[in-house]
């Protein structure tokens, strides 16, 4: 008895003894992967794996009752820019910094607009019945509405374009037609195309016409004769299409070619909703089991070029259509920086991403849906968002070279413009901006994060503003030419793992004069910040290797603010780190045993 009641003093000793800190570890952040999990206001990341301020954002055309999209931006003559909606059939006139509401059509969902040097303004619609409205001003009270426009074959025109004889260019589906349409309203079959949709158009100074299909997802060229196949994308759609000053043309292709079959479905955390128009009974499904009919995809991991010509080989045995033109060579080495690979230190994992919801006929769409909703359903195609995610940029230059100069994160990118020599992409999912060289391999960089998830329209005006139109709900922004004056990044939350005192912050960041970079911290013990009445901000530190005022605690999390002047110059944070010990745990007595030796078990047998 005595035995057992020493044994049980010194685990009681064990266990009130002060528990010993473990060695030191660093939490590291640094690059684009670390940096792109945190959230960021008025700062962005850079493809060098940097932090820096981002352009200006000014609100121009905030949320409106029934206003789901802003679809296309287009400038007047006298500079006003008009935005069409979805939703109401809205049409918005922005002058000087100022949105008015200008036209409402008979159709409510827009999908394009181009406005002539008369003032004179034209809206694509989509629906049951796809049409091209003529508006116009009047010297008093409210602009005149008409259709200019429409044919039988058409339920969407996707993008409207000038043609250098000053005809209209309209792309359209569900068919997949592009119409020259005339000052006077008649109309002709300038391209038709394999495709059920041609989404873009684009017009270079010689006259030259570009359009952009779904799959096929093709890039067409009309020099005003005969069209001709200069680019076949492995991506399901090319979405967007720009041109620079040097004849380069830029093609945004989004959706992974091998995603294609299967049912629509769509995000569950999508902001937008709209009740897509009835898709005509007598548009079939794909079916690959008919004569004629594309062959199934590929298997999923499949190498991209053999699966498409895989695809190609049984689609020639099955003799439906002609032959199309080869295709030009794939890019070369014309893929953007690759993400640094994460430092090995604590990591929060990712959240589950939860399954999307089944179709109905009210949907929640993607990017995708929110500019072509009915693109999809309209002939029982898959949705966008049902594609496996993945889309880039490419360049074609004069002489027919490819190359890859932007590749995206997120899954659609259905917005691209060139501002100054540098090309603007707009994204979905995330709203985010980028800007990148022209060339490869320059320096990719996110410049604006606006707060709907998607963004479907850039536009640059003539005195190099660069607008976007968004959706969820519909928005206009501008971009200011110069650098935020203060912007905030919030980092993804850091566990130690266990109870955890801090050390000092240190950082690395060039800030020139007049700029500041301050880094603040909060701590807590449960995971989420918001739900576990964590600590309070500390002050923010304005010089680095200064000790972390925060209580210990499990979990960390870092707040960086950054001040500018509002002109050409930011500061640029590379990484920032900071030291803690966690706390060794205590020994704990799960069970007292007491053992007899073998001179006590000799003497009790010997007492028997």
């Amino acid at each position: 008895m005595n035995r057992l009641c020493l044994l049980i003093a010194l685990a009681a000793a064990a266990l009130a003894a002060p528990a010993a800190w473990g060695k030191t570890q660093i939490f590291l952040e640094t690059g684009e992967a670390e940096f792109s999990q945190g959230h960021a206001e008025g700062i962005v990341w850079t493809s060098l794996g940097t932090l820096r301020l981002g352009r200006a954002v000014e609100n121009l055309l905030g949320p409106t009752e029934g206003v789901e999209y802003a679809a296309r931006l287009a400038e007047g003559p006298d500079g006003a820019v008009f935005a069409v909606t979805g939703g109401t059939g809205r049409i918005y006139r922005i002058k000087d910094g100022k949105a008015a509401l200008w036209a409402t059509l008979a159709d409510k969902f827009l999908f394009s607009c181009a406005a002539d040097k008369a003032g004179n303004l034209y809206a694509g619609t989509g629906g049951t019945k796809g049409r091209v409205w003529r508006i116009s001003p009047q010297p008093q009270g409210d602009p005149k509405a008409e259709v200019f426009f429409e044919a039988d074959d058409v339920r969407y025109v996707w993008d409207l374009a000038w043609l250098k004889d000053g005809a209209l260019a309209a792309a359209t589906g569900d068919k997949g037609k592009v119409f020259r349409i005339a000052p006077d309203g008649k109309s002709e079959v300038i391209l038709d195309s394999e495709a059920d949709h041609v989404l873009c158009l684009a017009t270079a100074p010689d006259g030259t016409l570009y359009a952009g299909t779904d799959g096929p997802s093709v890039v067409y060229r009309w020099d005003g004769k005969k069209a001709f196949i200069l680019y076949d994308a492995d991506e399901a759609e090319v979405t967007a299409l720009a041109l620079d000053a040097a004849g380069n043309l830029f093609v945004a292709a989004s959706g992974a070619a091998g995603g294609r079959a299967g049912g629509a479905e769509t995000p569950a955390d999508s902001g937008i909703k709209i009740t897509l128009p009835a898709a005509p009974s007598s548009v079939p499904r794909l079916d690959s089991s008919k004569e004629g009919a594309p062959a199934a995809p590929p298997k999923e991991g499949a190498a991209p070029g053999a699966a498409r010509e895989e695809t190609r080989r049984a689609n020639s045995e099955a003799a439906a259509r002609p032959p199309r033109p080869d295709k030009p060579a794939p890019p070369a080495g014309g893929q953007a920086v690759p993400q640094e690979p994460a430092p090995a230190v604590p990591r929060e994992p990712a959240p589950a991403e939860s399954p999307p919801p089944s179709p109905a006929a009210t949907v929640t769409p993607s990017l995708a849906e929110a500019i072509s909703a009915a693109r999809s359903s309209a002939a029982g195609r898959p949705t966008a968002a049902a594609r496996a995610a993945g889309a880039s940029v490419y360049r074609i230059a004069p002489d027919g070279v490819v190359a890859r100069v932007f590749e995206g994160r997120d899954a659609m990118i259905l917005a691209l413009a060139v501002a100054d020599g540098r090309l603007v992409v707009g994204t979905g999912k995330s709203a985010r901006i980028y800007e990148t060289g022209c060339r490869m391999d320059e320096e990719e960089t996110c410049v604006a994060s606006v707060d709907p998830k998607q963004v479907m329209s850039l536009l640059v005006t003539r005195d190099g503003r660069v607008m976007a139109g968004s959706a969820g709900p519909g928005r206009v922004y501008a971009l200011s030419g110069g650098f935020a004056k203060e912007g905030t990044y919030t980092s993804q939350v850091y566990d130690a793992g266990g109870s955890a005192r801090w050390g000092a912050i240190d950082w690395r960041a060039t800030v020139p004069d007049g700029t500041d970079v301050r880094l603040a911290t909060r701590t807590g013990n449960v995971r989420d910040p918001e739900k576990g009445m964590w600590s309070d901000w500390s002050k923010d530190v304005a010089r680095p290797a200064a000790k972390i005022q925060s209580p210990a605690a499990r979990f960390i999390q870092f707040r960086v603010t950054m001040r500018g002047r509002g002109d050409s110059s930011t500061p640029v944070l590379q990484e920032f780190q900071a030291a803690y010990q966690r706390a060794n745990e205590a020994p704990r007595v799960t069970a007292v045993t007491e053992r007899a030796t073998q001179d006590q078990a000799a003497r009790a047998q010997a007492m028997e």
